[in-house]
């Protein structure tokens, strides 16, 4: 759900929650590493276009590799507002006392890889044998908001489908509150909580923050026999329906310059999500993540770790559903940002039982430019 102004988005960081939908494929996917992956592809954004009322439209189209077929999403969001018209989100929405938004979104979301949908490949020759096909997912979610002087509390309902596999659906509610700390600075809390139930083939978050590994992956054990770790067979590997709790808390302090001017030098983020799988074959989800103010008047941090298919008492556990990041913006010169990158995951290594005996690291370092806007 969308905690601060539209035009607001973070230096440098894609955690910027354009979506309404707190389990949206859109949502899940551009808060995960797969959207810095995907550094040859293209992001169009445009807002209120001119129609009666106004409709903030999203596409975005990536792509891996430029040869291979791409991932599309797309993205509608349609506002009914009571009251003022002014769309004010956030620390600022309590110049708007005592209305209702109600909000109407649509998604859309398909891999037209050609490995996308692989569930079974041959073991001496790595070949595919099973091959759905492109992986099509659509998405709608339904929102009632009431909104007082510092504070709003919402509902919402959210129906996702996985064409030729499974549905899931979903309704919860938002509190978000906004205060001053002082005369320079003001703070966003936003807690959401929603039930989730899913049917025959389903994974809540198909696209979720460790996708690119999980898409298509094969690998030899010490027997020379090849092994398949694809989603579309994690997917297809779901032999009953389950359900489940998202739990989300964000904590924003902006520097009230912001609000007037978009100045975001003094923001500190920090998001944390938990989502809870009734289904152990599946596992839980953990995300946080967090960004700092302006330091020295240079130097911006961006930090994320993110585990998933966590079983009991693996929370922090380190193995190949563990992965951290850190990102440092530099500050060269207005609106230009020299950043460097730190990845790290794990990959596991087998026996010759094809047992997990340990875990390699995989790191990643690189170093590129940002034109960012008002830094």
């Amino acid at each position: 759900y969308i905690l601060f102004k539209e035009n607001s988005q973070l230096s440098g960081e894609t955690h910027t929650g354009v979506t309404t939908g707190f389990g949206s494929i859109m949502n899940s996917y551009f808060n995960s590493r797969g959207f810095d992956d995907r550094r040859n592809g293209l992001f169009v954004k445009s807002y209120n276009l001119p129609f009666e009322r106004k409709i903030p439209v999203e596409v975005s189209l990536y792509t891996s590799d430029i040869t291979s077929r791409p991932v599309v999403m797309a993205d509608l969001l349609y506002k009914i507002q009571s009251g003022s018209k002014d769309d004010v989100y956030g620390v600022s929405y309590r110049r708007n006392q005592n209305k209702i938004n109600f909000y109407a979104e649509a998604t859309y979301a398909g891999d037209f890889n050609e490995f996308a949908g692989v569930t079974k490949i041959d073991t001496v020759t790595g070949a595919p044998l099973i091959n759905n096909g492109s992986i099509n997912i659509v998405g709608g979610n339904l929102l009632a908001e009431w909104v007082r002087d510092d504070f709003n509390l919402g509902a919402f309902a959210d129906v996702t489908k996985i064409f030729n596999f499974g549905n899931e659906w979903s309704i919860g509610a938002l509190f978000n509150f906004a205060g001053a700390l002082s005369q320079a600075r003001s703070i966003g809390i936003n807690f959401k909580f929603n039930r989730f139930q899913t049917s025959e083939r389903f994974i809540s978050g198909y696209f979720n923050s460790n996708y690119e590994i999980d898409r298509y992956n094969v690998s030899q054990n010490s027997n020379g026999a090849y092994i398949l770790n694809s989603k579309a067979l994690t997917l297809d590997r779901v032999l009953s329906s389950t359900s489940g709790y998202n739990i989300g808390l964000k904590i924003l302090i902006q520097d009230n310059n912001r609000i007037s001017g978009d100045n975001f030098k003094g923001d500190f983020l920090l998001d944390i999500g938990y989502k809870l799988n009734e289904l152990d074959s599946i596992g839980n989800e953990f995300n946080i993540f967090m960004s700092t103010p302006l330091i020295f008047d240079r130097v911006k941090l961006n930090g994320k770790f993110n585990k998933t298919k966590i079983q009991k008492n693996q929370l922090f556990a380190v193995n190949e559903n563990t992965f951290v990041q850190l990102e440092i913006l530099y500050k060269l010169a207005e609106g230009l940002a020299l950043v460097s990158n730190f990845k790290q995951a794990f990959t596991p290594v087998y026996n010759s039982q094809s047992e997990v005996i340990n875990f390699t690291r995989q790191k990643n370092f690189d170093i590129g430019f940002k034109y960012i806007p008002n830094f």
